[in-house]
């Protein structure tokens, strides 16, 4: 709802001012009738800001999967795994893995990634793992990766038991 608010003020297409978006996400959301206030709305403005700041600065984007994903990782409040998903979706490339709860679940149910891990410290090196296993077994990441996706959310509280 916050997205197509700002999306839908047109500031997407410009470079606003922090104060400008700040405003726009400070202004309560109607969420099933009621009132809903956006978390962090400050934060964010900022972020959004300097990131459009920057995309809006660049005349071309890297092609490659990797190359993307290094320069969005360079923009405020992007992480791995938004970073991973942009690129995925936006150059349709298996370089990268999109790699969350279910994804970890997943691996650790089949051996390829630890039972205990620390995403955030750790995202690269187990993305290595989950790449190396989808070679393995002759499969695109983008495949693979979305159906242990939907297969883990299917079998929900279950996949926390087996990992």
């Amino acid at each position: 709802m916050a997205y197509e608010r700002v999306r839908d003020s047109g500031l997407l297409a410009s470079t606003p001012s922090d104060e400008d978006l700040e405003a726009l996400l400070r202004t309560p959301l109607l969420v099933k009738g009621r009132p809903i206030r956006y978390r962090f709305a400050r934060q964010k403005a900022v972020y959004l800001s300097t990131a459009l700041a920057r995309l809006h600065a660049q005349s071309e984007y890297p092609q490659s999967g990797r190359d993307l994903r290094a320069f969005l990782l360079e923009l405020p409040g992007i992480g791995p795994k938004t970073a991973s998903w942009i690129t995925r979706n936006w150059l349709e490339s298996d370089e990268v893995a999109i790699l969350d709860i279910h994804i970890l679940r997943a691996g650790a149910a089949a051996g390829f990634f630890p039972k205990k891990v620390d995403l955030a410290k750790t995202y690269f090196r187990l993305e290595e793992s989950f790449l190396a296993f989808a070679g393995a077994i002759n499969c695109r990441a983008s495949v693979l990766d979305n159906f242990m996706w939907h297969q883990m959310r299917q079998i929900g509280y279950l996949a926390t038991e087996s990992a």
